[in-house]
């Protein structure tokens, strides 16, 4: 069944209280959404472009992380596909 390791994921995560970094826009983020949509548990989605280098994505997310906080991820995917510019190259 297509998504089923990412509904699995999506359950542990919300049972963890633990959010997803993904690039996969395809299956999790759909399947994210679904979740709030049916009002499940869903600590939040944080969607990188797969382009970005590991590096790349790791520096942006700590950015993000330090001036959020849990709250700000809950029941939503936040989409991180334009940050050029934003730190330092």
């Amino acid at each position: 069944m297509l998504g089923a390791a990412d509904a699995g994921l999506l359950d542990w995560a919300a049972a963890n209280e633990v959010i997803v970094v993904t690039h996969d826009l395809a299956t999790l983020v759909p399947l994210a959404w679904e979740r709030v949509e049916r009002g499940q548990a869903m600590p939040g989605v944080i969607f990188f472009r797969q382009e970005y280098s590991p590096g790349r994505a790791l520096d942006l997310l700590v950015a993000l992380l330090e001036v959020s906080t849990e709250a700000d991820f809950a029941n939503r995917v936040t989409y991180l596909t334009n940050f050029e510019g934003l730190l330092a190259p």
